[in-house]
């Protein structure tokens, strides 16, 4: 996994241009993180309610002040990330300098897929459990 600057400069880098011939794709990368949760979930004896939680929640760790203003001037640039984005970006930047400093070990982010769909040009938000992409299309967490 990425170190704590390499992923806040992966997200520096993100242009959003929502594109709507990649809609499957962002769809299928969703259906990805929320594997990735649900198992991440079913790992921890935790309820499967949202797929939208600190996967570090358990460690008291704060980013550093200086990833914490890159963060804020990156989410308040771009009129589509809502809160729901902010809250994706801060815990992927939370868990990958928790795995910096060893607190946890993945070789991969749980928030992998999210961030693919970012460097894409999509966006999302979170709507009654599920992730609705722009007004393309909207991915269930729990199928009923």
């Amino acid at each position: 996994m990425e170190t704590l600057q390499q992923a806040i400069e992966r997200l520096e880098k993100v242009q959003p241009d929502f594109n709507y011939d990649d809609a499957r794709t962002y769809a299928n990368l969703i259906r990805e993180f929320y594997s990735n949760m649900k198992a991440h979930l079913l790992s921890k004896g935790a309820p499967i309610e949202t797929p939208l939680i600190d996967s570090i929640v358990d460690q008291k760790l704060q980013l550093p002040v200086a990833i914490e203003e890159r963060l804020s001037r990156l989410l308040s640039e771009y009129k589509y990330y809502g809160i729901t984005i902010s809250k994706v970006c801060h815990w992927y930047l939370r868990e990958a300098y928790a795995n910096e400093l060893g607190l946890i070990e993945r070789t991969d982010s749980l928030y992998e897929p999210i961030i693919r769909i970012l460097e894409m040009g999509g966006h999302f938000y979170e709507h009654h459990g599920a992730l609705v992409l722009s007004d393309a299309a909207t991915i269930p967490f729990i199928d009923r």
